[in-house]
């Protein structure tokens, strides 16, 4: 986090769009939508981070216009309770700019894995197409300055998510560069990005697919740099994470 939120320290951005991952879903048994919107603020020990309502109505308006249906936007409104993925992040901003006013807009991605069977359907209508349009729209209409944050982790491995071995040194080797590759890939294209996990269907449980697919999706012509990479070992369940920017 310290990696990431130095690029930030200096921001003079008055609207944080955060993109965070569901890792639940309320909408059990039917599945949950690729995107989960909310208008509440959320209060955490800093404060409140006011969330900008009045972008959301626009966000909104615009998936309609292209093509998306805006009550699945709030069908799964109730996963923001207790999503620790955008809660981290309203912690890290108000501490770098509690000092002066500034407004969020918290977006929640769903899973993808409907998709990997047919990668290109991703941004197509059906997929994150009039999403990504909408968002796209809204934040080249807004009169301030916006910034993208996206949180969440890259791999997920060993018994506690279904692997049948614990994981040793080969395992990591193999995190570390799955999670390089994957990343290179996101230096050229969202599309790349997702092929990568489309291909072994995820087999190393990245969480952050498709909030990272929206970030690159926004910022086609932004260089990525990154900035850290770092696997947390444990022979139950490892987990890797990356800080990285796009300028």
């Amino acid at each position: 986090y310290g990696f990431a939120y130095e690029q930030l320290r200096h921001s003079t951005a008055d609207l944080f769009v955060v993109l965070g991952i569901a890792h639940s879903s309320s909408c059990w048994p039917e599945p949950p939508p690729l995107v989960s919107l909310t208008r509440l603020d959320f209060d955490t020990p800093l404060g409140r981070c006011e969330t900008d309502q009045e972008f959301v109505n626009r966000l909104v308006e615009g998936y309609a216009t292209a093509g998306g249906d805006p009550t699945a936007l709030f069908r799964d409104e109730l996963v923001h309770a207790q999503e620790h993925s955008l809660e981290f992040q309203m912690l890290f901003l108000q501490h770098l700019h509690g000092h002066r006013p500034f407004r969020v807009v918290p977006v929640l991605m769903g899973s993808l894995h409907e998709f990997y069977p047919f990668p290109v359907m991703l941004g197509s209508r059906v997929g994150l197409g009039p999403f990504v349009t909408a968002l796209s729209e809204a934040i080249g209409q807004y009169p301030g300055e916006v910034c993208v944050v996206a949180g969440a982790d890259l791999s997920h491995v060993g018994p506690r998510f279904g692997d049948p071995q614990p994981v040793g040194p080969e395992r990591v080797r193999e995190v570390e560069e799955g999670d390089r590759t994957a990343l290179a890939e996101l230096a050229e294209s969202a599309a790349g990005w997702f092929r990568h996990f489309a291909a072994d269907r995820n087999a190393r449980n990245v969480c952050s697919v498709s909030n990272l697919y929206l970030l690159r999706a926004l910022a086609p012509e932004s260089e990525l740099m990154l900035l850290r990479h770092e696997v947390a070992f444990d022979p139950d369940q490892t987990v890797s994470f990356a800080a990285a920017a796009l300028r």
